[in-house]
């Protein structure tokens, strides 16, 4: 009763060294030591602490601060991250593709029938001869070294797969030739497969040039 006449109504007090009463309900807040450790009646010493607006404003620009650091550090490390599931881009297998689209696109011009918007035939393609022989082995070939190369690599899982199918649909639309003119039905898959080659590549290009501009602007801050 004698602590009511002197402290606040929102009271810490802390008896030392076990009983701990705390009072609350009070904008101020107090904290009481009492040290019954004397022989000779008790020391209270109280020492008051403040809960400031300032101290909370400071508080939360270090968190501010904090949080940015943070987003700025994501680009590095969805860069690195992605690094870890895909194999690095490959200039060479990335010519290799690009050249392999090129020259299957132009044969496919050559040899396939051409229709208006109705459907209609209006040029009829090129039948299956020596010359649609030699571009569909050279076009396996190419893909097949493309494969040797991409075999190599970790991390490379839908590279192999899609050049295997690659020489899979080479096969298909030859034996399609074969029968009769190509068209845009008969091409379809490969142009599929073809265009998925394609976007790994790019997404490969693209990861890299990120990844060395991400780590260009980090040693450069």
């Amino acid at each position: 009763s004698g602590l009511n006449e002197v402290l606040p109504s929102s009271v810490k007090v802390y008896v030392s060294p076990i009983t701990v009463i705390r009072l609350q309900n009070v904008p101020l807040r107090c904290v009481c030591r009492v040290d019954f450790s004397l022989v000779r009646g008790f020391a209270i010493s109280i020492r008051s602490t403040m809960s400031s607006r300032p101290m909370r404003t400071r508080n939360s620009v270090w968190i501010a601060r904090r949080v940015f650091s943070l987003l700025a550090l994501l680009p590095l490390l969805f860069a690195s991250c992605s690094v870890l599931f895909v194999s690095p881009y490959d200039e060479v297998t990335d010519r290799a593709a690009t050249d392999l689209v090129t020259k299957t696109e132009i044969f496919i011009v050559r040899y396939a029938a051409t229709t208006d918007e109705l459907g209609k035939i209006v040029r009829r393609g090129k039948p299956y001869d020596a010359e649609a022989a030699t571009f569909y082995n050279e076009a396996r070939g190419a893909a097949a070294a493309m494969l040797l190369r991409s075999e190599q690599k970790d991390k490379n899982a839908e590279e192999i797969q899609i050049l295997r199918n690659l020489s899979t649909r080479y096969d298909q639309l030859e034996a399609s030739h074969r029968l009769g003119p190509i068209t845009k039905t008969s091409a379809a898959g490969l142009h599929r497969t073809l265009r998925a080659l394609v976007q790994v590549q790019l997404t490969k290009k693209h990861i890299g040039t990120s990844k060395e501009a991400t780590s260009a602007s980090a040693s450069n801050p």
